[in-house]
């Protein structure tokens, strides 16, 4: 047994180091990449109960603003309305659940890359204001492509969001006509 262990010895050492070597190569996370994701994550998410306006402007829509009033969210623009309750509900869980899965790139790719002619833009302000201001680009399987205004840094967010954002002013606001004068109807 003593011979065996004379024999081992030296390949158990190599081991040893060869182990110590990897780990002591292995990056840690810089103080100013964990910072970097921590604003990644604050950026993309909202407090949806600080958002005083929320504007989106989709390609080839008519863009549309929309702030709470006494409880009730209204379209400010294109033209004043009760929003939707349902396509509201939507975009407001998103905004408070979005999660990063992984960054997809610092220098996209031309797939990845999102701008104003095929991204949904979309500004959250609060009193102070901007909250959040992002482009939602594709969803491709269970993930989203997102990335902050004026960067150039490409998220990946968990779930197929851009369905909720992708509405036009009509599919945002009440369908129900709440006040008509009918009397001031001339024909139909």
């Amino acid at each position: 047994m003593d011979s065996l262990a004379r024999a081992c010895w030296p390949i158990l050492v190599a081991i040893g180091l060869g182990l110590g070597a990897c780990k002591s190569h292995t990056p840690p996370i810089s103080e100013d990449a964990a910072a970097r994701a921590a604003l990644a994550v604050d950026t993309f998410r909202v407090v949806t109960s600080e958002i005083r306006r929320l504007d989106i402007a989709q390609p080839g829509k008519v863009a549309t603003s929309l702030s709470p009033a006494d409880g009730v969210w209204k379209t400010r623009a294109p033209l004043p309305y009760k929003a939707s309750e349902p396509a509201l509900e939507s975009i407001l869980a998103v905004l408070a659940e979005i999660e990063i899965v992984r960054r997809v790139a610092d220098r996209p790719e031309r797939k990845h890359r999102l701008g104003e002619k095929s991204g949904i833009v979309v500004q959250a302000w609060t009193s102070a204001g901007a909250l959040a201001a992002f482009v939602i680009g594709a969803s491709d399987g269970e993930e989203t492509y997102v990335q902050r205004l004026g960067d150039s840094e490409v998220y990946a967010v968990r779930g197929r969001c851009r369905r909720f954002f992708d509405l036009s002013f009509e599919q945002l606001r009440d369908p129900a006509i709440t006040s008509l004068d009918v009397a001031a109807i001339e024909r139909v």
